[in-house]
């Protein structure tokens, strides 16, 4: 930690190098089979604001 503070301080960036790796064809193709199931059944993958609600819908 302290060998990045010392960059950080040194220089006027962050220490790494960010970047956005592309996903590979094996996530690819689940990110699509998801989107499809959505499309089939639009409850998949409902989304909750109320744990309650979240946890009914489970024990179902």
């Amino acid at each position: 930690m302290k060998f990045m503070t010392n960059i950080s301080i040194r220089e006027p960036r962050i220490p790494f190098k960010i970047t956005r790796e592309t996903p590979n064809s094996e996530t690819l193709a689940a990110f699509k089979e998801v989107e499809e199931m959505k499309k089939k059944n639009p409850s998949f993958g409902k989304s909750y604001t109320n744990i309650d609600e979240m946890m009914e819908d489970l024990l179902k």
